[in-house]
């Protein structure tokens, strides 16, 4: 039977999370939810914890390079349903998908301006129709920023909501992402990916200290700019997104009391 959502994920060298993030997830599906994990060829166990996973539960599973980009493309190729939820990866905890859901199609999915049908992003995924996910091409060939350039083109299309203030989820702490060199390898190529892309914006310390070697190290890509007028469109909606959490008697970020209920699964 087609599912409604199709729940995408991408893995790549996460055992210190993905346990954690199974739990959780399983803890948060329903009957209309199907889930989607391409893994990008993890040497650490993960890849193989996550087939055991889809085998056991029915999920569908692929690997593919370790490319972000190419990683969502592929889970959203093999996904079926009407809607594609994407960046609930496994290095997150899924707290209250359901609630989510349920305030994207009640105050989100139809904008009470203009009537048209919207896409959500929030604070770690998005709910996006097929159709529209479809219609701007996928998610892009990126290593970063791919959700940001998905974002710009549905934003661009006046198909996208967005709210910062509201999520679903909550980071997980992965020791190997608090190392130095890890920080300091994936930064400087995040940066040097924002500067090739045009949208990078040192706003720290660290953002400055690495944007020397950074952009040296991006003279040799192609470069294009695609968010020059990104402020300027109408995407955040807090004030038909917030008024609606009060009255449903959640906190901004959704994280209600399921979280409590799940900590002795996610220890």
């Amino acid at each position: 039977m087609k599912k409604t959502y199709s729940i995408c994920v991408a893995n790549w060298n996460s055992a210190n999370t993905v346990r954690r993030w199974a739990s959780s997830l399983l803890a948060n599906l329903s009957t209309h939810d199907e889930v989607v994990i391409v893994d990008g060829n993890s040497k650490d166990g993960s890849e193989e914890f996550l087939a055991n996973l889809c085998r056991a539960n029915g999920f569908k599973f692929a690997s593919a390079k370790p490319h972000v980009g190419r990683q969502r493309e592929l889970a959203f190729r093999l996904s079926e349903g009407d809607y594609s939820i994407t960046h609930i990866d496994t290095d997150d905890i899924v707290v209250s998908l359901q609630e989510a859901k349920r305030l994207y199609h009640e105050v989100v999915e139809w904008d009470p301006v203009t009537g048209n049908q919207r896409a959500f992003r929030c604070w770690g995924f998005f709910i996006i129709p097929r159709w529209m996910l479809e219609g701007i091409g996928g998610y892009p060939d990126l290593r970063f920023y791919e959700d940001q350039l998905v974002a710009y083109r549905l934003a661009s299309r006046n198909q996208l909501t967005q709210s910062l203030e509201v999520s679903a989820i909550a980071r997980g702490r992965d020791p190997k992402k608090q190392r130095f060199t890890f920080r300091l390898r994936y930064s400087v190529r995040r940066i040097r990916e924002g500067l090739r892309l045009g949208i990078f914006d040192a706003r720290n310390a660290q953002g400055f200290l690495l944007f020397p070697p950074a952009w040296l190290g991006s003279l040799p890509l192609a470069h294009y700019e695609f968010r020059k007028d990104w402020w300027n469109l109408d995407v955040n909606r807090n004030e038909y997104i917030l008024p609606w959490i009060d009255r449903e008697h959640l906190s901004p970020r959704l994280l209600i009391e399921e979280i409590e209920r799940a900590r002795p699964a996610l220890t």
